[in-house]
C-alpha cells in the first residue's frame, strides 16, 4: 500500500525533515484558509501587485523546489545508509 510505504519512508527520514513535512503542511493549511475567507467574504481587499514585485506562484514554486530537493536528498542517504547496514 503506498500509504503505508510513505509512513514507513517518513518515519526513517531525518527529524529535520519530518518537522519541515508538518511545517509545510500547516502553512498550506493556513494560507488555504486565508484565500477561502478572502474569497467569501472580500477582506482583506485585493490588491494589484507592484511592478516587479514577484507573484504569490513564485514563493510556493520556490518552496516546494526546496522541499523536495531536501526530501530527495534526505531520503537518498537513509536509503544508503540503511543499504550500508544490511548484512550481504
Amino acid at each position: 500500500d503506498d500509504g503505508e510505504a510513505w509512513a514507513r519512508i517518513l518515519a526513517a527520514a531525518p527529524a529535520w525533515l519530518r518537522l519541515l513535512h508538518r511545517a509545510l503542511f500547516a502553512w498550506v493549511l493556513i494560507d488555504f484558509a486565508r484565500i477561502a475567507l478572502a474569497a467569501l467574504t472580500g477582506w482583506p481587499p485585493a490588491t494589484e501587485e507592484a511592478p516587479g514585485e514577484a507573484g504569490p506562484w513564485s514563493i510556493w514554486l520556490f518552496l516546494w523546489a526546496v522541499c523536495l530537493s531536501l526530501a530527495v536528498v534526505a531520503l537518498r542517504r537513509t536509503a544508503r545508509d540503511d543499504a550500508g547496514r544490511r548484512p550481504g
